[in-house]
């Protein structure tokens, strides 16, 4: 029976990304503490006393990378006695596809003898390492080569000079196939577009070579031949090119307050089969320091970055959905309004869901709702006239909203009164606090046709507006 052809691809370096939950099996960041050894952090282990490979402080960046800047990276240098680490990908794959991404920058490479730093582990016994990533001393100093070999031992395909202390992107592709066990090709590629589709054509290629099955771990190595030096971050392990190189990459996400309401607004550069964005709310606090009042009067917008971002259920409530563009490889941009009730400080972040249900969530956003001017101000209540009629500003909606601002703490009223001067309801009554704004809402409902008079007093000061109800 034919059997249709499995694909393994290693992505060697650099990607645009933020990946849902089961499409993305990996993500290595490094956020260890450095200057200590990697084995015995984050699941990594070695076969090895020796404990060469470091956690070093840092971390490597690549324009629109989704882990470029983030956590530390590893440094690896040559050693007679090479130690060797590695990591589970989640699981023992043989069939479907498989990519691996991360960064990497050769800072020192002395010798033409080529050398690999990188594989994949598996095979019966889970010791096998292949396919296997190298790289050697250019034609001159100051450049390197990258290379890849099936098996370690049947040729390396290598690619042209490169320049020592960039930071590239590498991929392995690495194909199954079911004829013999020595038919599987491995693909090499050196930055390709980050626009969408896998590239149609290699850099480099190699057939010759012993095959693997299963694979089940990414291996990191040292070199034994002298003068290399290079340092790696950013590791992103998924399942298929368009879930690792390019589901959804966020570049902004901000978020700023006019009286009791929050405007939300984010972009993206591109999406792959991005069904939408589940918009979630929590409150953080209700207090608010002069320093935010000033900010707030120069229009500033409070934003956190995405290392703070708090992924538990806790406190978080889903107060919206605004649909995706499916795939995309342009500019996109989204806004969310958020109508709130009381006035705080309030967290948002995106939950990204792809068309599978496979999601991710993007790192929150702070606003203050509800800052104001240090002033006794009773705002035109709104819709004024108001009319049950249909077509009016109401649209027979029979609450009225009423703002208004305090100069400072202490107990303030809020009263609706009859053209007599008869109270008629009471509307606000407590302690308050200044520079805040307040929203208070009359249903009428019950109350005739008419001219009424709102009236707000703290302290010695008084406001007055006219409201006129028509029915």
């Amino acid at each position: 029976m034919n059997h249709l052809p499995r694909t393994i691809v290693i992505l060697v370096a650099l990607l645009v990304i933020s990946i849902g939950s089961n499409a993305q099996l990996l993500i290595e960041n490094f956020e260890m503490t450095a200057s200590q050894p990697l084995s015995g952090q984050g699941g990594w282990s070695t076969n090895s006393s020796a404990n060469n490979i470091v956690v070093s402080s840092g971390s490597l960046s690549f324009d629109n990378y989704a882990s470029s800047g983030i956590g530390n990276m590893v440094s690896i240098s040559s050693a007679a006695s090479a130690q060797s680490v590695s990591l589970q990908i989640g699981s023992s794959l043989n069939s479907g596809s498989l990519y691996i991404s991360f960064l990497i920058r050769v800072t020192s490479v002395t010798s033409i003898t080529q050398d690999y730093i990188l594989s994949m582990r598996g095979g019966a016994t889970g010791t096998t390492l292949r396919p296997r990533f190298y790289l050697k001393r250019g034609s001159t100093s100051g450049k390197v080569q990258f290379g890849v070999s099936k098996d370690g031992t049947s040729g390396t395909s290598f690619l042209s000079d490169l320049n020592v202390n960039d930071t590239y992107l590498v991929v392995l592709k690495y194909t199954f196939n079911s004829g013999s066990t020595s038919d599987d090709q491995v693909y090499l590629y050196l930055n390709p577009s980050l626009s969408g589709s896998e590239p149609l054509s290699p850099d480099a290629s190699i057939s010759v070579g012993s095959d693997i099955s299963p694979i089940s771990e990414i291996n990191l190595r040292q070199p034994t031949t002298s003068g290399i030096s290079v340092d790696i971050d950013g590791i992103r392990v998924a399942t298929s090119w368009s879930e690792a190189p390019l589901p959804v990459q966020l570049v902004s996400f901000t978020a700023y307050a006019v009286r009791l309401t929050s405007y939300l607004r984010w972009s993206t550069a591109t999406e792959t089969n991005n069904y939408g964005f589940e918009i979630e709310r929590r409150e953080i606090g209700r207090m608010f320091t002069d320093s935010h009042r000033s900010s707030f009067r120069h229009g500033a917008r409070y934003q956190t970055d995405r290392n703070q971002s708090q992924h538990s259920a806790s406190g978080w409530t889903t107060i919206g959905f605004v649909a995706g563009a499916g795939t995309s490889t342009t500019p996109r941009e989204y806004t969310f309004t958020d109508h709130l009730a009381t006035p705080g400080r309030y967290a948002y972040r995106i939950k990204q869901i792809d068309s599978d249900g496979t999601f991710e969530y993007f790192y929150a956003t702070e606003v203050e709702v509800g800052l104001a001017e240090r002033q006794l101000t009773l705002f035109e209540p709104y819709p004024n006239p108001y009319s049950a009629v249909g077509g009016s500003a109401s649209g027979g909606n029979p609450s009225i909203t009423i703002d208004f601002t305090l100069p400072d703490d202490g107990p303030a009223q809020l009263k609706l009164y009859d053209v007599l001067g008869r109270e008629i309801q009471i509307l606000f009554d407590r302690e308050a606090l200044g520079g805040r704004l307040y929203r208070a809402r009359l249903n009428s409902g019950e109350l005739p046709s008419g001219l009424y008079i709102l009236q707000l007093r703290a302290g010695n000061e008084m406001r007055t507006r006219k409201l006129i109800l028509t029915k």
